[in-house]
């Protein structure tokens, strides 16, 4: 039986039976994401100790439908954004070790992302667009625009990624981190694969985990450049600011906002 699952910004989601999604993409874009995932996750998925949605079947453009799809595993478990309170430092662990493992030297034939594992600069543009949207939305909550700034271009100014460009994610949050029991099982929705900076990805600290559990989270990964934490940081502060532009009809984007935007900036609480 197929029957609705779930739907995205850029693709929609149908069960095939109880193991089984069929995802199909919603526009043209979302298609040639599709074949990165189709070309790549099947290379990746033997090495990385989490559940990953690699393609059983990839679907070719027929009949009336212009673009190509995929069958791929359906995991137990949900987002961990709707999920109850994970169990912190074990799983601050797990993933630390998932990412260690994801993030090694990619081929030259690599996806490229320009919006993803990029340098700060490359997104300056779209953290000040999004930034003004916050004071806009917040302007009674004393947020100080100078501190808020003051984060990002932190993590701008100090030393780019140097080495060679690693295997991203390039869309790590928690919705796309599904969790079952209280336990990381399985992270989904690869169509931002991806080189580059680590730091994009490393951004889910303050997503899932309060700083006790973000520090050992940094240490169990290995983290040792002071440049490399404050980009993770200023990234995840730009997508905190993505997730609250997106969350005035979505309740999802809205908890994401607020969880990572009061990890970032401790001293306010945006409820």
């Amino acid at each position: 039986p197929v029957v609705p699952f779930a739907n995205g910004w850029d693709n929609e989601m149908f069960a095939l039976g109880d193991d089984l999604l069929v995802r199909l993409p919603r526009r043209s874009l979302a298609a040639d994401l599709v074949v990165n995932e189709q070309t790549w996750l099947p290379v990746l998925s033997p090495h990385l100790p989490l559940g990953v949605p690699a393609p059983v079947h990839a679907g070719t453009p027929a009949g009336d439908y212009p673009w190509h799809w995929s069958v791929v595993p359906r995991f137990a478990g949900g987002p961990a954004a709707t999920a109850p309170q994970l169990a912190g430092t074990e799983e601050a662990i797990r993933l630390a070790g998932f990412l260690r493992a994801l993030h090694v030297p990619a081929p030259q034939d690599a996806p490229q992302n320009p919006y993803r594992g990029v340098p700060l600069f490359d997104v300056v543009d779209a953290f000040s667009s999004r930034k003004m949207q916050l004071f806009l939305d917040l302007a009674d909550r004393g947020l100080d625009p100078e501190e808020i700034a003051g984060i990002f271009f932190r993590g701008m100014d100090g030393f780019r990624w140097m080495h060679a460009p690693v295997w991203l994610h390039g869309d790590l949050h928690a919705g796309n981190i599904i969790v079952d029991g209280g336990r990381i099982s399985a992270v989904v929705d690869w169509g931002d694969i991806c080189s580059g900076d680590p730091a994009c990805d490393l951004a889910v600290a303050w997503m899932l985990f309060e700083e006790f559990d973000r520090n050992v989270f940094f240490g169990e990964y290995g983290i040792t450049s002071p440049s490399l934490y404050e980009r993770a940081r200023a990234w995840a502060l730009l997508f905190g600011l993505i997730y609250w532009r997106s969350s005035q009809d979505d309740a999802l984007m809205s908890r994401m906002a607020r969880t990572v935007l009061d990890q970032v900036l401790p001293r306010f609480t945006i409820d």
